[in-house]
């Protein structure tokens, strides 16, 4: 098994809600106290905090990026491009000039250039499985880029509750548990993932969020994976854009070797 796959597809659970811009702080607190909602059906607690969710046609930034597990601990700048449900498109970068990798998600799989051993992989969704049971596609990738819960809560299926200014919903995606929390206004700050069968957890925590028009994105990402090894993650994010910024390249070379999985 590729050990450069099996990173870049790690990479991609942790790149979780990378989104952030340069506008207005916010508070990370909401005052409203959500048990006054608890009457609401949970149909329509769903339906708002799919109205919450932060979208846009097309964002670009970049992130600095830290990665830590038990054998090693590096850093690493990455720019990333999305757009909404055609690719996205991600460049990493070692020491600031270094090009060690490009990712292009589609729709239809996964392709990654390993810029340092010469190698083009290409992998489908279905492979995905190998590592999680999650039924994870394109779609959940676009939600955690954009900075929302992976799996859209749906009804029936979802579990409601509510504590003081916090809203916690719950539900099962095949074996994998989505357990997301929310703020009184329905933006996620947080979600974790377990997955049942292959004993893993992923924690992901939103923090120092910036607002622009109806969206709340957070500039920082923790998250912190739990199951053969324990990895920890953190992004910081600069240079937002909502415009292309750069074009999404994917040319592989003749004298790469194909790895297709």
């Amino acid at each position: 098994m590729n050990r450069f796959l099996v990173k870049g597809i790690l990479v991609l659970f942790v790149l979780a809600g990378l989104v952030s811009c340069k506008t207005k702080k916010v508070s990370n607190r909401n005052t409203t106290d959500l048990t006054t909602k608890s009457a609401l059906r949970i149909t329509e607690i769903v339906e708002k905090t799919k109205i919450a969710k932060n979208s846009e046609n097309l964002v670009y930034y970049k992130a600095d990026v830290s990665y830590k597990d038990s054998k090693q601990d590096v850093g690493f700048d990455m720019e990333i491009q999305i757009s909404k449900d055609k690719y996205i498109w991600m460049s990493a970068k070692a020491m600031g000039f270094v090009n060690v990798a490009r990712i292009m998600i589609q729709p239809d799989s996964i392709r990654i250039l390993d810029l340092i051993n010469k190698v083009y992989i290409s992998a489908s969704y279905k492979y995905m499985q190998n590592f999680t049971s999650a039924p994870i596609q394109f779609e959940q990738l676009q939600n955690i880029f954009m900075g929302n819960v992976p799996f859209n809560p749906s009804f029936p299926g979802a579990k409601i509750d509510t504590t003081g200014t916090e809203l916690k919903i719950s539900q099962f995606f095949a074996s994998t548990l989505q357990n997301s929390f929310h703020f009184a206004d329905y933006k996620a700050h947080s979600v974790s993932l377990k997955d049942t069968i292959q004993n893993q957890d992923l924690n992901i925590n939103f923090d120092h969020f910036t607002e622009t028009g109806q969206n709340k994105f957070p500039s920082t990402i923790e998250i912190n994976i739990q199951s053969e090894k324990k990895v920890e993650c953190k992004f910081e994010l600069n240079n937002f854009a909502f415009s292309q910024k750069r074009e999404a390249q994917f040319a592989v070379p003749k004298t790469y070797k194909v790895k297709v999985y």
